[in-house]
């Protein structure tokens, strides 16, 4: 997955913050017990938003704790959590600081907690409409054979470059991402470099302008993207086939890169190894704690153990923002309404405690 940064915030800030809290005494009769204050990690993305605002929802509600979110970018985050000035990771996103990782679970600091959703995907994706058409819309398919990358050259008139008629044009992510080079190698390594070229849009938002855009007028695009997202949850999208990531393949594609063998100046694709060919890897995103929490609050470690909220849920949790203007919160209460999953991972009095608080606000349980 591309890199996402956060905002800086400095650890003496954070530390003061903590000093502040105190635990919390129930206020009438059957409430949750006091359980002191849990901190979440704000790495400032949409999907850790939304896992942060159920679990806090769950913890407050079902179990009396009080919950606060700290926005860090990354690198702080990295250090805060197996120092314990923070206590919860939603998304480790592992894949992509795994030295990192290995080193604090191996120390026995942070503990990896499972899965919050069960694949975090990339890859090229189209509209649904361009391979099945769409009724509704009048919109006839203009690929209906198409599967795969490979079938991108039988559909170079449908994905046409405007200003290489006889070529595909295919929307690569922005080109200060580490995707954007990975994109050029693989398809250097699949021989398609005769029938596609690949165009970087210059930001995020120019690249969701690309995709979006095309959507709504019924127009063909193919395009990277990844999942869990908004625009995943919004818009029908087919991701296309690649051959299976091994780390054989990752590692021929690094090689690849790192010897300049394709670049968006000078594509070569003869020099490019076949073996550096292939799709993302497909991997669950987890959760982590701090070692600590387990013996501070092991019925909220118990919880969160079992919390999984999945990838479709949160392209639609996402989606459900976008479209209404909401924020992370309102969306925590629309995947309660909306899903029933939830319940599996509560039993007994937190469960009916968290129920009675979404009655209580608004949501239809």
């Amino acid at each position: 997955m591309r890199a996402r940064l956060g905002s800086w915030a400095p650890l003496t800030a954070l530390m003061l913050a903590l000093a502040g809290c105190g635990e919390t005494a129930p206020d009438e009769p059957g409430a949750a017990p006091a359980g002191g204050t849990i901190t979440f990690w704000d790495g400032q993305w949409e999907s850790l938003d939304v896992n942060n605002a159920i679990a806090a929802f769950v913890l407050e509600h079902g179990y009396g704790y009080d919950t606060e979110t700290v926005v860090l970018a990354a690198p702080v985050m990295e250090q805060a959590l197996p120092q314990g000035d923070i206590d919860v990771v939603m998304e480790l996103w592992a894949v992509n600081r795994v030295e990192w990782y290995e080193q604090v679970i191996a120390e026995g600091t942070v503990i990896d907690i499972g899965p919050v959703l069960e694949r975090a995907t990339q890859g090229y994706y189209v509209p649904r409409f361009v391979i099945e058409g769409d009724d509704a819309r009048g919109i006839e398919p203009a690929a209906p054979d198409l599967e795969s990358v490979f079938d991108l050259p039988d559909y170079a008139d449908v994905f046409a470059d405007p200003e290489d008629p006889g070529r595909a044009a295919l929307v690569n992510c922005p080109p200060d991402w580490e995707c954007a080079a990975i994109t050029e190698v693989k398809f250097a390594a699949y021989g398609l470099l005769d029938d596609v070229n690949i165009r970087s849009p210059g930001s995020p938002g120019a690249l969701d302008a690309e995709l979006v855009g095309a959507y709504e007028r019924g127009e063909p695009v193919v395009g990277y993207y990844w999942e869990p997202t908004a625009l995943m949850g919004r818009f029908d999208f087919v991701q296309l086939d690649e051959p299976e990531w091994t780390e054989e393949c990752e590692a021929a594609n690094e090689q690849a890169r790192e010897q300049g063998l394709a670049s968006a100046d000078v594509p070569a694709p003869a020099d490019v190894p076949e073996e550096a060919g292939c799709g993302f890897q497909t991997h669950p995103v987890t959760k982590g704690i701090h070692a600590g929490l387990q013996e501070r609050a092991p019925e909220a470690v118990e919880f969160l153990e079992r919390m999984e909220v999945g990838t479709d849920p949160l392209n639609e949790a996402g989606a459900f923002i976008v479209e209404h203007d909401a924020d992370a919160q309102d969306a925590a209460l629309w995947f309660f309404e909306n899903y029933d999953h939830w319940r599996d991972w509560l039993d007994g009095e937190p469960l009916e405690r968290v129920e009675g608080a979404l009655r209580d606000a608004g949501v239809d349980v």
